[in-house]
Protein backbone atom coordinates (compact mmCIF):
# COMPACT_ATOMS: atom_id res chain seq x y z
CA UNK A 1 0.00 0.00 0.00
CA UNK A 2 1.71 3.43 -0.94
CA UNK A 3 1.95 5.43 2.29
CA UNK A 4 1.30 9.36 2.06
CA UNK A 5 2.05 11.40 4.59
CA UNK A 6 0.25 14.41 6.11
CA UNK A 7 1.53 17.49 7.62
CA UNK A 8 -0.41 20.21 9.28
CA UNK A 9 1.65 23.79 9.11
CA UNK A 10 1.71 27.46 8.49
CA UNK A 11 4.92 27.43 7.00
CA UNK A 12 5.23 31.49 8.52
CA UNK A 13 7.69 31.45 7.15
CA UNK A 14 9.04 28.49 5.24
CA UNK A 15 12.65 27.69 7.02
CA UNK A 16 15.31 25.20 7.94
CA UNK A 17 13.00 23.70 10.87
CA UNK A 18 9.87 22.87 8.46
CA UNK A 19 12.73 21.47 5.84
CA UNK A 20 13.69 19.08 8.50
CA UNK A 21 10.72 18.19 10.06
CA UNK A 22 9.66 16.78 6.15
CA UNK A 23 12.82 15.16 5.69
CA UNK A 24 12.99 13.06 8.75
CA UNK A 25 9.23 12.54 8.71
CA UNK A 26 9.46 11.00 5.17
CA UNK A 27 12.19 8.61 6.57
CA UNK A 28 10.31 7.83 9.61
CA UNK A 29 7.12 6.90 7.84
CA UNK A 30 8.56 5.55 4.66
CA UNK A 31 6.16 7.96 2.57
CA UNK A 32 6.01 8.21 -0.69
CA UNK A 33 4.35 11.57 -0.85
CA UNK A 34 3.81 14.03 1.60
CA UNK A 35 -0.16 16.07 1.56
CA UNK A 36 0.46 19.33 3.42
CA UNK A 37 -2.41 21.65 5.15
CA UNK A 38 -1.38 24.99 5.30
CA UNK A 39 -2.60 27.98 6.94
CA UNK A 40 -3.63 30.64 4.05
CA UNK A 41 -3.34 34.10 4.67
CA UNK A 42 -3.95 34.23 8.20
CA UNK A 43 -2.58 32.19 11.18
CA UNK A 44 -3.60 30.90 14.79
CA UNK A 45 -2.44 33.90 16.18
CA UNK A 46 -4.67 36.27 14.59
CA UNK A 47 -2.53 38.11 12.34
CA UNK A 48 -1.54 37.69 8.44
CA UNK A 49 0.68 35.38 7.08
CA UNK A 50 4.32 37.09 6.80
CA UNK A 51 4.17 36.07 2.96
CA UNK A 52 1.36 35.46 0.62
CA UNK A 53 0.26 31.72 0.75
CA UNK A 54 1.33 30.88 -3.13
CA UNK A 55 4.97 31.28 -2.36
CA UNK A 56 4.89 29.55 0.96
CA UNK A 57 3.22 26.51 -0.92
CA UNK A 58 6.09 26.19 -3.53
CA UNK A 59 9.03 26.49 -0.84
CA UNK A 60 7.10 23.29 0.71
CA UNK A 61 6.76 21.62 -2.55
CA UNK A 62 10.51 22.28 -3.47
CA UNK A 63 11.05 20.67 -0.03
CA UNK A 64 9.46 17.24 -0.03
CA UNK A 65 5.86 18.16 -0.11
CA UNK A 66 3.98 17.25 -2.91
CA UNK A 67 0.65 18.43 -2.45
CA UNK A 68 -0.14 21.64 -1.09
CA UNK A 69 -3.81 22.17 0.54
CA UNK A 70 -5.04 25.78 2.18
CA UNK A 71 -6.46 25.68 5.62
CA UNK A 72 -9.31 28.53 5.65
CA UNK A 73 -9.32 31.70 7.55
CA UNK A 74 -12.26 30.70 9.28
CA UNK A 75 -9.84 27.82 11.11
CA UNK A 76 -6.67 28.85 10.45
CA UNK A 77 -7.39 31.62 13.11
CA UNK A 78 -9.05 29.42 15.38
CA UNK A 79 -7.70 28.29 18.85
CA UNK A 80 -5.96 25.17 18.84
CA UNK A 81 -9.37 22.58 19.07
CA UNK A 82 -10.50 24.49 15.81
CA UNK A 83 -7.31 24.72 14.14
CA UNK A 84 -6.68 20.81 14.84
CA UNK A 85 -10.51 19.16 14.22
CA UNK A 86 -10.19 21.18 10.61
CA UNK A 87 -6.75 20.12 9.69
CA UNK A 88 -7.10 16.62 10.67
CA UNK A 89 -10.80 16.41 9.06
CA UNK A 90 -9.45 17.17 5.54
CA UNK A 91 -6.58 14.90 5.57
CA UNK A 92 -8.99 12.05 7.10
CA UNK A 93 -11.62 12.81 4.17
CA UNK A 94 -9.05 12.96 1.63
CA UNK A 95 -8.71 9.15 1.92
CA UNK A 96 -5.36 8.71 0.93
CA UNK A 97 -3.05 9.74 3.96
CA UNK A 98 -1.77 6.89 5.89
CA UNK A 99 0.19 8.70 8.74
CA UNK A 100 0.41 11.92 10.57
CA UNK A 101 3.92 13.64 12.05
CA UNK A 102 3.77 16.74 14.14
CA UNK A 103 6.48 17.91 16.41
CA UNK A 104 6.37 18.31 20.01
CA UNK A 105 8.35 19.04 22.36
CA UNK A 106 7.78 15.03 23.67
CA UNK A 107 9.24 11.87 22.20
CA UNK A 108 6.08 9.86 23.94
CA UNK A 109 3.01 9.48 21.19
CA UNK A 110 1.75 6.92 23.70
CA UNK A 111 1.64 9.85 26.77
CA UNK A 112 0.08 12.31 24.71
CA UNK A 113 -2.68 10.06 23.53
CA UNK A 114 -3.52 9.18 27.16
CA UNK A 115 -4.11 13.00 27.38
CA UNK A 116 -6.01 12.91 24.02
CA UNK A 117 -8.16 10.71 24.82
CA UNK A 118 -9.55 11.93 28.24
CA UNK A 119 -10.33 15.31 26.36
CA UNK A 120 -11.86 13.39 23.67
CA UNK A 121 -13.92 11.12 26.34
CA UNK A 122 -14.25 14.09 28.70
CA UNK A 123 -15.47 10.89 31.63
CA UNK A 124 -16.96 12.57 34.85
CA UNK A 125 -13.45 12.87 36.82
CA UNK A 126 -12.05 15.67 34.11
CA UNK A 127 -15.57 17.30 33.81
CA UNK A 128 -15.84 17.88 37.76
CA UNK A 129 -12.11 18.85 37.72
CA UNK A 130 -12.90 21.44 34.47
CA UNK A 131 -16.53 22.70 35.93
CA UNK A 132 -14.54 23.56 39.44
CA UNK A 133 -11.70 25.38 38.02
CA UNK A 134 -13.74 27.06 35.53
CA UNK A 135 -15.62 28.49 38.65
CA UNK A 136 -12.49 29.90 40.13
CA UNK A 137 -12.26 31.89 37.02
CA UNK A 138 -9.05 30.25 35.61
CA UNK A 139 -9.03 30.27 31.85
CA UNK A 140 -10.28 27.11 30.06
CA UNK A 141 -6.94 26.28 28.88
CA UNK A 142 -5.27 26.40 32.67
CA UNK A 143 -8.90 24.92 33.82
CA UNK A 144 -8.40 21.73 31.16
CA UNK A 145 -4.87 21.24 32.02
CA UNK A 146 -5.99 21.00 36.35
CA UNK A 147 -8.45 18.49 35.02
CA UNK A 148 -5.96 16.28 33.05
CA UNK A 149 -3.55 16.53 36.39
CA UNK A 150 -6.80 15.47 38.57
CA UNK A 151 -7.28 12.59 36.44
CA UNK A 152 -4.16 11.65 35.03
CA UNK A 153 -1.52 13.31 37.45
CA UNK A 154 1.16 16.05 37.31
CA UNK A 155 3.88 14.24 34.49
CA UNK A 156 0.32 14.60 32.25
CA UNK A 157 -0.20 17.86 33.02
CA UNK A 158 2.85 18.44 32.54
CA UNK A 159 3.52 18.12 28.82
CA UNK A 160 0.39 20.23 28.47
CA UNK A 161 2.99 22.83 29.15
CA UNK A 162 4.43 22.41 25.56
CA UNK A 163 2.77 24.29 22.94
CA UNK A 164 3.57 21.98 20.63
CA UNK A 165 2.69 19.09 22.85
CA UNK A 166 -0.61 20.95 23.54
CA UNK A 167 -1.68 20.89 19.52
CA UNK A 168 -0.12 17.82 19.01
CA UNK A 169 -2.38 16.65 21.88
CA UNK A 170 -5.78 18.18 20.04
CA UNK A 171 -4.51 16.17 16.57
CA UNK A 172 -4.70 12.97 18.63
CA UNK A 173 -8.16 13.82 20.38
CA UNK A 174 -9.57 14.85 16.14
CA UNK A 175 -7.97 11.55 15.36
CA UNK A 176 -9.39 9.88 18.14
CA UNK A 177 -13.02 11.61 17.89
CA UNK A 178 -12.71 10.35 13.81
CA UNK A 179 -11.88 6.53 14.31
CA UNK A 180 -9.40 7.68 11.71
CA UNK A 181 -6.75 5.14 10.25
CA UNK A 182 -4.39 7.58 10.07
CA UNK A 183 -1.25 6.67 12.38
CA UNK A 184 0.79 9.63 14.41
CA UNK A 185 4.78 10.03 14.12
CA UNK A 186 6.26 12.37 16.38
CA UNK A 187 9.07 14.43 15.06
CA UNK A 188 11.10 16.22 18.23
CA UNK A 189 11.61 19.88 17.84
CA UNK A 190 15.00 20.81 18.23
CA UNK A 191 14.90 24.63 18.82
CA UNK A 192 13.60 26.38 20.77
CA UNK A 193 11.03 27.37 19.16
CA UNK A 194 9.78 29.97 21.67
CA UNK A 195 12.74 31.88 21.22
CA UNK A 196 12.47 35.33 20.20
CA UNK A 197 15.76 35.90 19.12
CA UNK A 198 17.50 34.32 16.15
CA UNK A 199 20.17 31.90 17.38
CA UNK A 200 23.95 32.70 17.54
CA UNK A 201 24.63 29.25 16.01
CA UNK A 202 23.49 26.79 13.77
CA UNK A 203 20.96 27.16 10.58
CA UNK A 204 17.77 26.31 12.65
CA UNK A 205 15.62 28.93 14.54
CA UNK A 206 11.83 29.89 15.52
CA UNK A 207 9.85 30.78 12.60
CA UNK A 208 9.06 34.22 15.41
CA UNK A 209 12.56 34.99 15.60
CA UNK A 210 12.54 35.07 11.96
CA UNK A 211 9.48 36.99 11.26
CA UNK A 212 11.22 39.88 13.97
CA UNK A 213 15.00 40.03 12.50
CA UNK A 214 12.58 40.37 9.00
CA UNK A 215 10.19 43.42 10.99
CA UNK A 216 13.48 44.68 12.00
CA UNK A 217 15.18 45.06 8.80
CA UNK A 218 17.74 42.39 9.62
CA UNK A 219 17.23 40.73 6.48
CA UNK A 220 20.43 38.98 5.54
CA UNK A 221 21.09 37.80 9.11
CA UNK A 222 17.28 36.18 8.89
CA UNK A 223 17.66 34.94 5.67
CA UNK A 224 20.79 32.70 7.18
CA UNK A 225 17.77 30.38 8.01
CA UNK A 226 15.83 29.97 4.98
CA UNK A 227 16.78 26.88 2.74
CA UNK A 228 16.07 28.52 -0.73
CA UNK A 229 18.90 30.67 -2.55
CA UNK A 230 15.68 32.02 -4.03
CA UNK A 231 14.20 32.69 -0.51
CA UNK A 232 17.59 35.07 0.17
CA UNK A 233 16.89 36.76 -3.69
CA UNK A 234 13.45 37.53 -2.96
CA UNK A 235 13.72 38.54 0.53
CA UNK A 236 16.57 41.11 -0.58
CA UNK A 237 14.24 42.52 -3.09
CA UNK A 238 10.75 42.99 -3.49
CA UNK A 239 9.34 40.28 -1.60
CA UNK A 240 6.53 42.18 0.60
CA UNK A 241 6.05 41.09 4.16
CA UNK A 242 3.12 41.58 6.53
CA UNK A 243 3.12 41.84 10.56
CA UNK A 244 0.29 42.76 12.51
CA UNK A 245 0.60 46.08 12.85
CA UNK A 246 -0.02 46.20 8.69
CA UNK A 247 -4.01 45.46 9.52
CA UNK A 248 -4.59 48.48 11.98
CA UNK A 249 -6.33 50.94 9.92
CA UNK A 250 -8.30 48.16 8.68
CA UNK A 251 -9.15 47.04 12.06
CA UNK A 252 -10.12 50.53 12.57
CA UNK A 253 -12.52 51.13 10.29
CA UNK A 254 -14.40 48.02 11.56
CA UNK A 255 -14.38 49.07 15.07
CA UNK A 256 -16.41 51.84 14.25
CA UNK A 257 -18.47 50.60 11.29
CA UNK A 258 -22.51 51.14 11.86
CA UNK A 259 -23.27 47.95 13.53
CA UNK A 260 -25.50 45.44 12.13
CA UNK A 261 -25.02 43.12 14.72
CA UNK A 262 -22.95 43.49 18.17
CA UNK A 263 -19.08 42.28 18.65
CA UNK A 264 -20.59 39.71 20.77
CA UNK A 265 -21.67 38.18 17.51
CA UNK A 266 -18.34 37.47 15.58
CA UNK A 267 -16.37 34.17 16.77
CA UNK A 268 -14.31 34.15 19.51
CA UNK A 269 -15.89 37.51 21.35
CA UNK A 270 -17.64 37.08 24.50
CA UNK A 271 -19.56 39.60 26.05
CA UNK A 272 -17.26 41.04 28.48
CA UNK A 273 -14.49 41.27 25.08
CA UNK A 274 -16.94 43.26 23.05
CA UNK A 275 -17.53 45.79 26.22
CA UNK A 276 -13.64 46.41 26.28
CA UNK A 277 -13.27 46.41 22.96
CA UNK A 278 -15.85 49.29 23.00
CA UNK A 279 -14.68 51.51 25.91
CA UNK A 280 -10.83 51.38 24.80
CA UNK A 281 -11.62 52.07 20.81
CA UNK A 282 -11.53 55.57 20.93
CA UNK A 283 -8.38 55.79 22.26
CA UNK A 284 -6.87 53.23 19.27
CA UNK A 285 -3.73 54.14 17.49
CA UNK A 286 -2.27 50.39 16.38
CA UNK A 287 -3.75 47.01 16.38
CA UNK A 288 -0.76 46.17 18.82
CA UNK A 289 -1.25 48.75 21.10
CA UNK A 290 -4.67 48.52 21.26
CA UNK A 291 -4.48 44.43 22.34
CA UNK A 292 -1.95 45.27 25.13
CA UNK A 293 -4.65 47.83 26.50
CA UNK A 294 -7.30 45.03 26.74
CA UNK A 295 -6.00 42.06 28.25
CA UNK A 296 -6.36 40.51 31.26
CA UNK A 297 -5.60 37.86 33.39
CA UNK A 298 -8.67 35.97 32.53
CA UNK A 299 -8.71 37.25 28.26
CA UNK A 300 -5.13 36.23 26.59
CA UNK A 301 -3.44 38.17 24.14
CA UNK A 302 -3.44 35.10 21.79
CA UNK A 303 -7.22 35.37 22.38
CA UNK A 304 -7.90 38.74 21.54
CA UNK A 305 -5.79 38.58 18.33
CA UNK A 306 -7.90 35.48 16.96
CA UNK A 307 -11.06 37.65 18.08
CA UNK A 308 -9.75 41.48 16.48
CA UNK A 309 -9.27 39.24 13.79
CA UNK A 310 -12.51 37.12 13.41
CA UNK A 311 -14.13 41.02 13.21
CA UNK A 312 -11.77 42.12 10.67
CA UNK A 313 -12.95 39.15 8.83
CA UNK A 314 -16.20 39.44 9.41
CA UNK A 315 -16.70 35.50 10.67
CA UNK A 316 -19.99 35.50 13.21
CA UNK A 317 -20.36 32.77 15.85
CA UNK A 318 -23.33 31.20 13.61
CA UNK A 319 -21.47 30.83 10.49
CA UNK A 320 -18.56 28.63 12.63
CA UNK A 321 -21.71 26.44 14.09
CA UNK A 322 -22.93 25.93 10.56
CA UNK A 323 -19.17 24.97 9.33
CA UNK A 324 -18.56 22.49 12.06
CA UNK A 325 -22.00 20.99 11.86
CA UNK A 326 -20.44 20.42 7.74
CA UNK A 327 -17.27 19.07 9.11
CA UNK A 328 -15.63 21.78 7.63
CA UNK A 329 -16.76 21.91 4.29
CA UNK A 330 -16.61 19.60 1.19
CA UNK A 331 -14.26 21.44 -0.74
CA UNK A 332 -10.65 21.70 -0.25
CA UNK A 333 -8.38 24.87 -2.35
CA UNK A 334 -5.67 23.01 -3.79
CA UNK A 335 -2.66 25.85 -4.06
CA UNK A 336 -0.14 23.73 -5.77
CA UNK A 337 1.31 19.89 -6.25
CA UNK A 338 4.34 18.25 -7.78
CA UNK A 339 4.16 16.12 -11.52
CA UNK A 340 4.44 13.31 -9.88
CA UNK A 341 1.60 13.89 -7.22
CA UNK A 342 -1.37 14.81 -9.49
CA UNK A 343 -3.44 11.66 -9.35
CA UNK A 344 -3.78 12.36 -5.91
CA UNK A 345 -6.43 15.09 -6.88
CA UNK A 346 -8.73 12.55 -8.47
CA UNK A 347 -8.08 10.33 -5.51
CA UNK A 348 -9.80 12.56 -3.06
CA UNK A 349 -11.90 10.63 -1.16
CA UNK A 350 -15.02 12.52 0.96
CA UNK A 351 -13.11 16.33 -0.05
CA UNK A 352 -13.83 18.00 -3.68
CA UNK A 353 -10.76 19.95 -5.06
CA UNK A 354 -10.98 23.55 -5.58
CA UNK A 355 -8.67 24.58 -8.50
CA UNK A 356 -9.88 27.01 -10.26
CA UNK A 357 -11.48 29.08 -7.68
CA UNK A 358 -14.00 30.95 -9.80
CA UNK A 359 -15.40 28.28 -11.80
CA UNK A 360 -15.01 24.87 -9.30
CA UNK A 361 -16.59 26.80 -6.19
CA UNK A 362 -19.85 27.61 -8.33
CA UNK A 363 -20.70 24.21 -8.07
CA UNK A 364 -20.52 24.00 -4.40
CA UNK A 365 -23.08 24.03 -1.41
CA UNK A 366 -23.58 27.55 0.20
CA UNK A 367 -21.50 26.25 3.38
CA UNK A 368 -18.36 25.54 1.57
CA UNK A 369 -19.05 28.02 -0.56
CA UNK A 370 -18.79 30.90 2.14
CA UNK A 371 -16.04 28.88 3.88
CA UNK A 372 -13.74 29.15 0.94
CA UNK A 373 -14.96 32.86 -0.04
CA UNK A 374 -14.45 34.50 3.69
CA UNK A 375 -10.50 32.82 2.43
CA UNK A 376 -10.81 34.65 -0.84
CA UNK A 377 -11.44 37.98 1.05
CA UNK A 378 -9.06 37.50 3.58
CA UNK A 379 -6.31 36.82 0.93
CA UNK A 380 -7.45 39.77 -0.88
CA UNK A 381 -7.21 41.98 2.00
CA UNK A 382 -3.74 41.06 2.73
CA UNK A 383 -3.19 41.09 -0.46
CA UNK A 384 -4.10 44.73 -0.78
CA UNK A 385 -2.08 45.54 2.02
CA UNK A 386 0.75 44.13 0.74
CA UNK A 387 0.06 45.78 -2.89
CA UNK A 388 0.07 48.91 -1.12
CA UNK A 389 3.04 48.76 1.32
CA UNK A 390 5.51 47.67 -1.67
CA UNK A 391 4.23 49.84 -4.19
CA UNK A 392 3.08 46.35 -6.36
CA UNK A 393 0.35 45.97 -8.45
CA UNK A 394 -2.74 44.07 -6.27
CA UNK A 395 -3.76 40.55 -7.77
CA UNK A 396 -7.12 39.50 -7.12
CA UNK A 397 -7.57 35.83 -5.95
CA UNK A 398 -9.84 34.30 -8.94
CA UNK A 399 -6.60 35.67 -10.94
CA UNK A 400 -4.36 33.52 -9.47
CA UNK A 401 -2.71 30.26 -11.33
CA UNK A 402 -2.40 26.83 -9.71
CA UNK A 403 1.11 25.46 -9.54
CA UNK A 404 2.46 22.46 -10.73
CA UNK A 405 6.15 21.61 -9.97
CA UNK A 406 8.62 18.99 -11.35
Amino acid sequence: MRKVLGVVAEYNPFHNGHKRHLLLARKETNAEQVFVVMSGSFVQRGEPAIYDKYSRAAEALHHEASLVATLPAPFSTGAARTFAESAISYLDRAGFVTDLSFGAECTDVTALEKIAGLLADEPPCYQSALRDSMKEGMTYAAASARAVEECLGPEASHLMDGPNNLLGIEYLRALKLRDSSIRPCLVRRNADYTDANLPAEGNIASAGSIRKAIREGRIEAAAAFLPLASDKEELLSDKTPLFPDDLSEALLYRLFEPAGAPLSSYEDVSEELANRLLKERNGYTTLSDFVDRIKTRQITRARIARAICHILLNLRKEDMVAMKEADYGKAVHILGVTKDALPLIGQMKDLQPVIRLKADMASLDPVSYHILDLERQATELAEILRARKGHLPFVPEYSRKFQILP
